[in-house]
């Protein structure tokens, strides 16, 4: 057999990198012209690029440009691959947001070009999350090009392989050799490539043309490739080409027998498989630039809140129609660049994506409260005018375990009839504030809220206030302060329970106090007499907190010290660029480099019926830092707020948790999680990770928006922050005097935590529960008393059962259909899923272990299962395997 290389002409473009948007949408521009001129010159030839995007843009000004490319798309000669709308960082983005890249992508293909990508292509991106494989295939990609980790950071058995996911999908992926671009002479490139050629690599791609600031193809590399296909002394065959033409044919010729694999697993074809992430090449990139990284955390929770709330308000207030967010999804997705989310772009782009981001966050945020203020209007407050006969809602009117919360005739928009009480609450003889408390997530909350109350509204500021929910029970507020101390203005906290992708309706009123227990009591800048407080935890476990000796705090199970506190802060010197190139650690010897933040005390901040909140304060060089741990003393959870005024260039935070024995980690991971090695490397961190005592205990931790992390046998250290220069870039050596706006996040950060003691075993679905009650938070929104055909629940119409299937997005669907549901399997268990919508029968869905699913649910309640492109009409894709 001729040994052959395919050679790939191709554009990789950097919209965002050294440079800000605008100067990417010319250089597009550009280069795709260009690129139309090459094929016109050269017929033989084929062009391919990525990111719809890109395309978009060229629609968008250049119509005559765009109806060339679109003859050559159908003419094969244009080839768009990846099916994501950018080449996205393929660790830190959301689950759901890797299914609007694909959603998008697939949808602008078809609608253009009447096609579907079917070759994923993140050629740039830094590393990759072990759960794509299942993402991609979920979308109708089935192959995968990629050229990060290179072959000294990430050992593979092959350039094409079988990559595998926990579900058991798997995509043909293909390592490009050396580089996707030639930023030097291509004959050296070409030589290098084809050295690579042997018995298990007869036929392989090579990657050609200038790439991040555009250029593509060249005329001179076209002549250069033909003069090699002239020479019949070479005993390489050379021929133009595309990745989808190259996997369709690598396909073909599986089974051919390429050779022994070492211990690397085989299928048929002669594959090797590989399972896992692909990972490490910067591993800086998971914790440098704060900003971005929360702000798109920000924007991804923002849009799912208001996806779920247009469902409900539809659900109950007929005729609505379902808010436009497609352009906000879209700034979402482009500011997941690779070289944006990574935060190794300039300083000027990330003014930009601040701004982009934010116009998503505040279109989000305005179609949620317009669903929200439509439920509310229809909601019956007139019991909060008082009565002298009171009447009590029972237990008719509590939200129960599945969220169902009475049977009253208000119609959803099928005509089915939506849960909801008619036992009205009456507070007798006195005027109550109506308060409508929101669950935008698919399943019960029972947490703190907390609602501030502004000055003149209502009723004026009373001694204390107690809260009446839909149970009747009544219950203590208490009062913290408010965010501006202004007369009268004070935020209540209370406990609610609220069923799945519901509301309740809570009745505030003041009372006369009868103990200091209603309020909060703010603790002076230092106890006269400090003493050790202990706050009983569920499940048997013990917090004690010591102010004469703040160092001396713990969380206990049975005297079994589990976990020290306070958490530790620890600076480590950072000599590495912004992508921390070349490394997989920040340290070797942790102990040895790490400079620990000197602890200065701990004090009792606020007192209350319903949570306590403490501050450890510390200090480091120019830095100081204050951890808040805020307990909560109905429900058990421990938040933490973490406050850094930073000031150390080129210097890495990391926040230690350090416990007795906790040995086993599993991180969150898109759409799933898995196992992470405590060897001291760092790993991407998502919004969640349990930590587990062989079995006997373990702690489940929340996040928002702490990107990396590393586990050095001893002790969890979450990596909070980075100070390298913008754009810094090895091997350039900064010898020049920087000011501090050149260093990244100097200055105040603030960093939320959650966490949970549970016993027993880790389970997944504990982190992903914990992970939406600090991301998306119960919403209360204060309302005026009128009128309503709705009472005081309302929730419950999608049930997804059991407990280990975690759903991770309910939206607005297509004409047809009332709403679209995704969910995945957590637990690694067959199950079989139960899907009830409104009053519907519940209908049985066979969910395979890890499985990823869309749905769509019609009026009757019946499912459509499809996939993320979520066209019922699409055949599915043959599965190549």
């Amino acid at each position: 057999m001729k040994k052959t290389l395919t050679m790939i002409g191709n554009a990789h473009i950097d919209p965002v990198w050294l440079w800000d948007w605008r100067d990417g949408f010319r250089t597009t521009l550009a280069t795709f012209r260009a690129a139309v001129e090459i094929l016109e010159e050269f017929p033989e030839t084929v062009f391919t690029t990525s990111s719809p995007q890109l395309v978009l843009w060229v629609e968008t000004v250049d119509p005559e440009l765009f109806a060339r490319i679109t003859d050559y798309v159908a003419a094969g000669r244009w080839v768009i691959a990846g099916g994501m709308w950018i080449e996205p960082d393929c660790n830190l983005p959301g689950a759901e947001s890797f299914a609007r890249h694909i959603y998008y992508s697939q949808r602008y293909m078809l609608t253009r070009f009447g096609r579907l990508i079917g070759s994923g292509y993140n050629v740039d991106s830094f590393g990759h999350t072990a759960t794509l494989p299942k993402i991609l295939r979920a979308g109708g990609l089935r192959n995968y090009c990629f050229s990060r980790p290179g072959t000294h950071e990430k050992e593979l058995p092959a350039q094409t392989f079988l990559w595998e996911a926990d579900d058991g999908s798997q995509v043909l992926s293909y390592r490009i050799p050396f580089s996707y671009g030639t930023f030097g002479g291509l004959g050296a490139h070409i030589d290098r490539v084809r050295e690579l050629l042997d018995e298990r690599h007869p036929e392989l791609m090579c990657f050609y043309g200038v790439g991040n600031h555009g250029g593509g193809p060249t005329r001179e590399n076209i002549l250069e490739i033909r003069a090699r296909m002239a020479d019949r002394s070479d005993p390489v065959r050379y021929c133009f080409g595309d990745p989808e033409s190259w996997f369709a044919a690598e396909r073909r010729r599986r089974g051919c027998g390429r050779g022994d694999w070492g211990d690397w697993p085989v299928v048929r074809g002669d594959w090797p498989v590989v399972r896992g992430d692909l990972q490490y090449h910067a591993i800086g990139c998971y914790s440098v630039h704060r900003g971005i990284k929360l702000d798109v955390r920000r924007a991804e929770a923002a849009l799912l809140d208001a996806e779920a709330f247009a469902v409900m308000a539809r659900e109950l207030c007929p005729g609505l129609e379902a808010p436009q967010l497609d352009a906000a999804w879209m700034w979402l997705l482009f500011n997941q660049f690779h070289d944006t989310l990574a935060g190794t772009s300039i300083a000027a782009a990330y003014r930009d994506a601040r701004d982009q981001l934010g116009a998503a966050i505040a279109a989000a945020d305005e179609a949620a409260t317009i669903a929200l203020a439509h439920i509310a209007a229809a909601v019956d407050t007139t019991s909060a005018r008082g009565s002298d006969t009171a009447g009590s809602a029972g237990a008719a009117g509590a939200p129960g375990a599945s969220g169902a919360s009475g049977a009253s005739g208000a119609p959803g928009a099928s005509g089915a009839p939506v849960h909801v009480s008619d036992a009205p609450v009456h507070v007798s003889g006195q005027s109550a504030v109506p308060l409508l408390v929101f669950n935008p997530t698919a399943h019960e909350r029972r947490e703190l809220v907390r609602c501030e109350i502004a000055p003149g509204e209502h009723v004026d500021r009373p001694a204390a206030w107690e809260v009446q929910g839909p149970d009747g029970r009544r219950l203590p507020v208490q009062l913290e302060p408010p965010a501006a101390y202004v007369d009268n203005r004070v935020t209540l906290c209370f406990p609610a329970r609220l069923p799945a992708l519901g509301y309740a309706r809570y009745l505030l009123y003041p009372v006369p106090p009868v103990s200091e227990e209603l309020g909060c009591s703010v603790e002076p800048g230092r106890s006269a007499a400090p003493a050790a407080v202990s706050y009983p935890l569920p499940d048997g476990y013990l917090l004690t907190l010591d102010p004469e000796h703040p160092e001396r705090s713990t969380l206990l199970y049975q005297g079994e010290l589990l976990l020290g506190l306070p958490p530790q802060l620890y600076a480590l010197p950072d000599s590495s660029d912004t992508w921390s190139h070349g490394i997989d650690r920040f340290a070797e010897d942790f102990a040895a480099e790490a400079e620990r933040f000197r602890l200065l005390g701990l004090r009792r901040r606020l007192s209350g019926v319903h949570c306590d909140t403490w501050c450890w304060t510390f200090e480091l060089g120019a830095s100081r830092a204050w951890i808040y741990l805020a307990v909560d003393l109905v429900h058990g959870r421990l938040d933490w707020r973490v406050v850094v005024n930073w000031q150390e260039r080129r210097a890495i935070l990391k926040l230690g948790l350090e416990g007795s024995e906790l040995p086993q980690l599993r991180v969150a991971v898109p759409f799933g999680s898995r196992e992470v090695a405590c060897d001291g490397r760092e790993f991407p961190f998502g919004p969640w990770c349990t930590l587990e005592t062989g079995g006997r205990h373990t702690l489940v931790l929340a996040n928002r928006a702490i990107g990396g992390a590393s586990h050095d046998g001893c002790r969890l250290l979450l990596t909070l922050l980075r100070s390298p220069a913008f754009a810094h870039h090895d091997p350039y050596v900064i010898t020049e005097e920087l000011d501090d706006s050149a260093y990244i996040d100097l200055g105040v950060h603030s960093f939320h935590l959650a966490m949970r003691a549970v016993p027993g075993p880790a389970r997944a679905l504990d982190g992903a529960r914990l992970a939406d009650s600090l991301a998306r938070p119960l919403r209360a929104e204060l309302a005026t008393v009128h009128q309503g055909r709705l009472t005081e629940a309302a929730g419950g119409w999608l049930t997804v059962e059991p407990e280990n299937i975690q759903v991770t997005a309910v939206k607005p669907s297509e004409e047809g259909y009332v709403a679209a549901v995704r969910f995945y399997e957590s637990e690694g268990q067959a199950t079989v899923a139960r899907i009830r919508w409104g009053d519907c029968i519940a209908q049985e869905l066979e969910v395979g272990p890890h499985a990823l699913v869309t749905c769509l649910i019609d009026a009757a309640g019946g499912l459509t299962p499809v996939d993320l492109i979520e066209d019922p009409d699409l055949a599915e894709l043959e599965d190549f395997c």
